[in-house]
């Protein structure tokens, strides 16, 4: 960004407070509207577009300026205050909500195609819970709402078209400005029920000024966790513990003691101990939920997925013989004569909804298909792991001691297999994948020593014969039925070589079929490929690999070694643990490393040298000859990463543990300090340049060992969903998990660390403190585009705008302004929505981009280390051009030649 020297107008520095309210709602029905002849029918209505604020444009009472729904709660904001009005049919004594919604119906148009949101009559049979939460309001207080969602609702009521509303726009979250003199409100949604909001106060405003009365609720308590507690006739809701730290000089997190107080009965306010005034506040997002899970022995957890509604689904190993199931459930004991695996699923909002044991196995992988289907993959015991007639290899024919790799598919509803079968040798399965077709590959490795029976491989494949000694990894496709091997592969050193073990952790398939596994090998006859990025072993222990087989696993497509060879203290150490590939054939890895020597890029986020273990994360060109970024994660203490997830946008959501006091974390994270212990776990998002976070937080509780996450997925809803393994009985599970005490703890006569599993759901903000989104784009025929940023802070080298989703290989314009003037308009007269509506004395700044074959550009613009920046609000937006190409025409008109991303609004941190 060039040098910025005529401010517009001033800033203040605030104080913002976001305050979690997850309010715990009794069950409750919808009510249904009354006919009549001049209601129109109502169509295609569900829940999926029940997460919105709606502008009142005449369907409900002038009071109301928005409105809302989630799930089963509504929400309407007035001027001087909102109220949530819950809805049941049990009691007797119910009275009509404050705000009572009025009219019958709702129909949708534009690209919204259903809704929930219904105007209600009243209905003498329901019952409900009424809150009202009121300010006093201040002189020149206004609500605005942000971040417009795409389609419009239409309400009407009865025939006359006088009487209908139509084209009501939906918004992401609204703002209440000056609510009292230095405060601001922002109220936005989760995805699970949750109305969140934040108190933004400006520095010398007391927070206690704003104050909330609660009408309708019966008692107001804090509990002995910090939360407050609104006891009503449907029971007692809850908002969690607001948690608050500022930064300091070197934008150090320093966290600062928040707490709700409660005044005249009824009356809540917040108040902080140890604050700056002359900084900023924040408070921690919203952990949907967490809960432990275990029985009474100790859980291994290895693997953990989501479908498309938010459901978590994980797998692991267990002794114990209380570990829970469920009634009804494929098996719901454990025989206790070998480890358990199982499969558990839990709800977007944290209902079991199904446990299972799968008896004489460890579950070491988990896939989901489209239909809900789940793939458990791991090792089976010889001769005791459940099979089904007809599968590849149900009587465990060739089968090693103890066991061989095994693949159960599990029905939607938990209770029986689809198939399951063994693989054979004497191997194990330690990933999965499933493609669109709903066949499964398996990787992971097979040993040839002491007369283990061979692994099955197929004619034509890569290698179909093991060594004398040496471990193999393996590669193996099966058909839909899990009736047969498509193809099966080993891949290791020649088969009269015997220098080294080789494993395959983790799989991957593109759109084209080719597999691409990575894992770690302690030979230096591993195959690789001419041109590859390393064609020799390292040295030290082990180094990671690489590996892409074509198709039908015939021919390797590139394989490269990926470590070094110096340690500190002696050998290094590699080991690829996760793989995942975007859709043009980059590859991304995951895993631990401690090798001094091992290869990261310049400019990377972290480029160690590492003192101990660390985690990495690295991303191949589509030939594996060269890394396009390769970064260090974690703290200064031992870090590893677990399986992550690639988002389409080309940022990375990486689990893991560390044992450093010292690990980066953001504005905004769940927990900014270190619990004590061998470990706690973290989670880390990294932009799509592998040189800056977008999001860190450490996840864990106080205790002995701590936390030792596995394994990350991530759902279509925004929502992170963390699993792995615990010995602290303080980790922070939530008043909604399924199991808030650990079953166990420490043996600590023995000397043995038990461990439960553990779940945790996270929402978080990923823009961070000082940035923001507002408004979606125009997109043209490649579809939407998405400008993002990286944390804004004064003299910080490292800012960057990215630019992803653009047309490929396409010319475009980043326009920066010090001005926005909140009404989008008509670029050029030809469609395009430019959200920088600027008025005439804007100063605006243009950078000329072009975007790469992926559809993506970065624009490094580091900000001088000038102080009369902070605090700068600044508002960027992309318009990309372009005139011919595969997926578009010759023409100006979107969607063709034209189209831009969304808004984003940047302040500079100081």
């Amino acid at each position: 960004m060039r040098s910025i020297t005529k401010p517009s107008f001033r800033w203040l520095v605030s104080i913002s407070i976001a305050v979690a309210c997850p309010f715990l709602t009794a069950a409750a029905q919808q009510i249904p509207a009354a006919k009549d002849a001049a209601t129109p029918e109502i169509a295609n209505i569900s829940t999926s577009a029940g997460s919105a604020f709606r502008r009142n444009k005449g369907q409900w009472p002038s009071s109301v300026q928005y409105a809302s729904r989630k799930d089963r709660m509504d929400a309407f904001f007035t001027e001087n205050g909102f109220t949530l009005s819950l809805i049941d049919e049990r009691d007797s004594d119910w009275k009509p909500p404050i705000l009572p919604l009025s009219g019958n119906h709702i129909r949708s148009q534009g690209s919204l195609q259903n809704s929930n949101f219904l105007p209600r009559e009243i209905h003498n049979r329901a019952t409900g819970q009424n809150l009202m939460f009121r300010w006093k309001g201040s002189p020149g207080s206004t609500w605005s709402a942000t971040n417009e969602l795409p389609g419009r609702e239409s309400y009407f009521f009865g025939k006359s078209e006088n009487e209908w509303v139509v084209d009501v726009p939906r918004y992401k979250s609204i703002q209440y400005k000056n609510a009292r003199p230095g405060v601001d409100l922002r109220f936005y949604l989760s995805t699970t029920g949750y109305f969140e909001y934040d108190v933004n106060v400006a520095p010398g405003t007391d927070p206690e000024s704003l104050s909330f009365q609660c009408d309708g609720a019966e008692s107001l308590a804090i509990a002995s966790d910090g939360s407050l507690e609104i006891k009503t006739k449907r029971g007692v809701l809850r908002q969690l513990k607001p948690r608050a730290y500022q930064l300091d000089s070197s934008g150090t997190q320093m966290p600062i003691e928040c707490k709700y107080n409660i005044t005249d009965g009824l009356n809540i306010s917040f108040a902080v101990v140890g604050r700056d005034e002359a900084r900023s506040l924040t408070i921690d997002p919203v952990l949907i939920y967490a809960t432990y899970l275990g029985g009474s022995v100790n859980e291994n957890l290895y693997a953990v997925a989501t479908d498309d509604v938010g459901a978590t689904y994980v797998s692991g190993s267990t002794p114990s013989l209380d570990f829970p199931s469920t009634p009804g459930a494929f098996q719901t004991t454990n025989n206790g004569i070998y480890l358990a695996g199982y499969v558990t699923k839990f709800s977007a909002n944290g209902t079991l909804l199904y446990s299972t044991f799968i008896n004489a196995s460890e579950g070491y992988a988990l896939a989901v298909d489209a239909a809900h289907n789940v793939f458990f993959a791991g090792i089976g015991v010889q001769g005791a792991f459940p099979t089904t007639p007809g599968s590849y290899n149900p009587n465990g024919v060739n089968v090693g001691y103890p066991g061989a790799a095994a693949i159960a598919k599990i029905n939607p509803a938990g209770n029986g297999l689809v198939y399951s079968t063994y693989i054979g040798g004497n191997s194990v399965a330690y990933g999965v994948a499933v493609d669109s077709a709903g066949q499964a590959y398996l990787c992971g490795g097979a040993g040839h020593c002491c007369g283990a029976p061979p692994y099955p491989t197929t004619p034509h494949v890569f290698k179909s014969t093991g060594g004398l000694f040496d471990a193999d990894a393996v590669v193996t496709k099966l058909n839909a039925t899990g009736s047969k091997l498509l193809y099966s592969t080993l891949v290791g050193e020649p088969a009269n070589i015997n220098s080294g073990d080789t494993f395959a952790m983790g799989i991957a398939i593109d759109m084209s079929g080719n597999a691409y596994i990575c894992g770690q090998t302690s030979s230096s006859y591993f195959p690789t490929t001419s041109g590859s990025f390393q064609t020799t072993y390292g040295g030290g222990y082990t180094n990671g690999f690489v590996t892409k087989l074509n198709a039908t696993a015939a021919a390797l497509i590139y394989s490269t070694y990926f470590g070094g060879n110096i340690q500190s203290l002696g050998n290094g150490y590699e080991n690829a643990k996760g793989i995942r590939v975007d859709a043009n054939g980059y590859a991304y890895v995951a895993g631990h490393a401690n090798s001094i020597n091992f290869p990261v890029t310049t400019g990377a986020f972290n480029t160690g040298p590492p003192i101990s273990d660390k985690g990495f994360l690295a991303k191949f060109d589509p030939t594996g000859s060269s890394l396009v970024y390769s970064t260090f994660l974690g703290s200064s203490g031992p870090s590893g990463v677990g399986k992550f997830y690639l988002q389409p946008d080309g940022s990375v959501d990486v689990p893991g543990a560390t044992s450093g006091y010292d690990l980066p974390t953001t504005p905004g994270a769940f927990q900014t300090s270190f619990q004590g212990g061998l470990s706690d776990g973290f989670y880390a998002r990294i932009n799509p340049l592998g040189n800056g976070l977008l999001y860190s937080t450490y996840i864990g509780g106080p205790g002995d060992t701590g936390e030792q996450p596995s394994g990350l997925a991530f759902s279509q809803d925004g929502v992170v969903h963390i699993a792995g393994i615990t010995n602290s009985i303080a980790f922070p599970v939530t008043p909604n998990g399924f199991q808030k005490i650990m079953n166990k703890g420490n043996n600590t006569s023995s000397g043995t660390q038990y461990y439960d599993g553990f779940v945790a759901l996270l929402a978080p903000e990923i823009t961070g403190q000082g940035l923001s989104n507002y408004g979606a784009g125009t997109p043209g025929c490649s579809g939407p585009q998405l400008l993002q940023a990286t944390y804004p802070k004064v003299g910080n080298a490292l800012f960057s705008m990215s630019n992803t989703g653009a047309p490929l290989d396409s010319l475009g314009l980043l326009l920066v302004a010090d001005q926005q003037d909140p009404v989008g308009s008509d670029f050029f007269g030809v469609g395009i929505q430019l959200l920088l509506d600027l008025p005439a004395s804007t100063e605006l700044y243009t950078f000329d981009i072009v975007s790469n074959d992926l559809g993506g550009n970065a624009a490094l613009t580091p900000i001088p280390n000038n102080p009369t920046l902070a605090n700068r609000t600044f508002f960027a937006q992309a318009i990309w051009a372009w005139l011919s190409g595969p997926q578009c025409n010759n023409n100006w008109n979107p969607p063709y030649g034209l189209s831009s991303s969304n808004g984003i609004v940047i302040t500079i941190q100081p």
